[in-house]
């Protein structure tokens, strides 16, 4: 791993290939200017991550991960070690993905100090997810920095 970011990046997080390739697409097209960087497991993540501290590189300014990949404890497990008192990267902004149904797991995702966002299905939820994230996106962007595109 040799993480070297000149630009704003993304982390995401995410264990099923094709749902990668899709999101990827979307991504470039409605955030065209951020650097998005793949890893397909929690501890590749974390793994990631302190490979950023140690070589002096930026930390993405923002985490998107699956909460199942592919057990709930993987995702769950991700976000304490991001979100710990104790961790370097409690500071960042994390939005959690999940195809779940069950309101534990939002609520769970919540208390531990992230966002929660469904799964896109259909056309008109992945416009609504892509804004959504977009909106994530901005806000953690520092004032002055550019402004997303709006998906269409």
């Amino acid at each position: 791993m040799n993480p070297n970011h000149d630009t704003d990046w993304m982390l995401i997080a995410e264990d099923q290939i094709d749902l990668w390739i899709l999101l990827r697409a979307h991504l470039q097209r409605v955030l065209p200017d951020v650097q998005l960087v793949h890893l397909i497991d929690a501890p590749t993540a974390l793994s990631y991550l302190q490979c950023c501290l140690i070589e002096r590189q930026p930390l993405p300014r923002l985490i998107l991960s699956n909460l199942y990949m592919p057990h709930l404890e993987d995702g769950l497990g991700l976000l304490t070690s991001l979100k710990e008192p104790s961790s370097s990267f409690r500071h960042l902004p994390v939005v959690m993905v999940s195809s779940s149904t069950y309101i534990q797991d939002r609520q769970e995702v919540n208390r531990r100090g992230s966002s929660y966002l469904s799964k896109p299905a259909s056309y008109e939820e992945w416009s609504e997810f892509l804004r959504t994230l977009s909106q994530y996106w901005q806000d953690s962007l520092p004032p002055g920095k550019d402004k997303y595109k709006e998906p269409e």
